[in-house]
């Protein structure tokens, strides 16, 4: 399935193809203008492709040539901003898409959803009385109530301070299993992508750059840039040797290699790596250039020496470590490395 738009050569989508099971929940995860919401746009309705399909429980939604409206779609949206009606209180606003159902039905679903999303205690209260937090959950509970056969989530907790945004997210993830919902969840937050999906399909320039669940991406990358942005990387270049890629750690059990700066390269993140000090210790020698306090650990940047091959390497140590810019240390591939991959 591709995309364009009228006056722009380059593909906002090119050649995507993704297929979801029923109950499962993918991340469509990607920088600025990656294509993640025109994908979910196109999903949605709100957008036909320019080439391809899309079908929902084998019923066709979209073609070049005809397109089902969105309220026909049996497809459920939470936006950023939460798009609450102001004039209808939560209940109303959960019990909105509902109004086929017999009155009594209606209610009874209305506040069966209001439980699940925990804000029963507001059912009275109209949007701007209640908090950001509670605001998006009735959006969650408004989707949810007509049981879509697909829910869509539209970057829903970006307006959140960071402690509610976690909370939301946990409580979004057993919502979704509790409720067997299947849904596209579109993030540009590699942690929101790994805490709520299945699976992660990151786009990158308007294509998929690999599809798979988090683990697979993290540890497996088939490229530099899924490599980089699912996190802090040392891309090491690696070469044959007999049945084994070799570096100037040494040997590494990879899957495969990926083309980097004309060479084959592999990533290793900075937990993979060990340091110690003393120039007796195993390992490639080098120099610790900075060291930084993150929290949870220090982020040591080791100047490699000429003679080694390498470039700065990056390595995370437990926060307790002494370690000082100016000391002279040796890196090895910590044995959790190769078992990774």
């Amino acid at each position: 399935m591709s995309k364009y738009f009228p006056g722009n050569p380059r593909p906002a989508l090119r050649m995507v193809s993704l297929e979801l099971g029923r109950g499962a929940v993918l991340a469509l995860l990607g920088e600025s203008g990656s294509g993640k919401t025109t994908l979910l746009r196109m999903v949605a309705g709100f957008e036909q492709p320019t080439s391809g399909s899309i079908s929902l429980a084998g019923s066709l939604l979209s073609s070049p040539q005809r397109t089902t409206p969105p309220e026909e779609r049996g497809v459920g949206m939470v936006f950023q901003d939460t798009a609450l009606l102001p004039h209808l209180t939560i209940l109303q606003n959960v019990s909105f898409g509902l109004r086929k159902l017999p009155e009594r039905e209606r209610r009874r679903r209305a506040e069966q959803t209001l439980e699940l999303v925990h804000i029963a205690d507001v059912r009275d209260r109209y949007p701007h009385e209640v908090s950001g937090g509670q605001a998006q959950r009735a959006a969650i509970g408004r989707a949810l109530a007509p049981r879509p056969a697909l829910l869509l989530f539209d970057e829903p907790f970006n307006n959140l301070d960071p402690v509610l945004k976690w909370d939301m997210l946990h409580e979004l993830r057993t919502v979704l299993s509790e409720t067997a919902a299947t849904a596209l969840f579109v993030t540009h937050d590699r942690d929101e992508a790994f805490t709520v999906a299945d699976s992660i399909a990151l786009l990158h320039r308007g294509r998929i750059a690999q599809v798979g669940d988090a683990e697979v991406l993290y540890a497996r990358p088939a490229s530099a840039f899924v490599a980089r942005y699912l996190g802090a990387v040392n891309l090491i270049p690696v070469w044959r040797q007999g049945a084994t890629w070799v570096s100037a750690l040494g040997e590494l059990p990879v899957a495969a290699p990926f083309q980097y700066a004309g060479v084959d390269a592999v990533s290793v993140r900075p937990w993979q790596l060990r340091i110690d000090q003393g120039d007796h210790s195993p390992g490639v020698a080098g120099t610790i250039e900075g060291v930084r306090f993150m929290g949870e650990y220090r982020e040591i940047r080791v100047r490699m020496d000429n003679a080694s091959g390498l470039r700065d390497l990056t390595v995370h140590v437990s926060a307790l470590c002494g370690c000082r810019p100016g000391s002279r240390v040796r890196v090895t591939l910590a044995q959790a490395a190769a078992s990774n991959r």
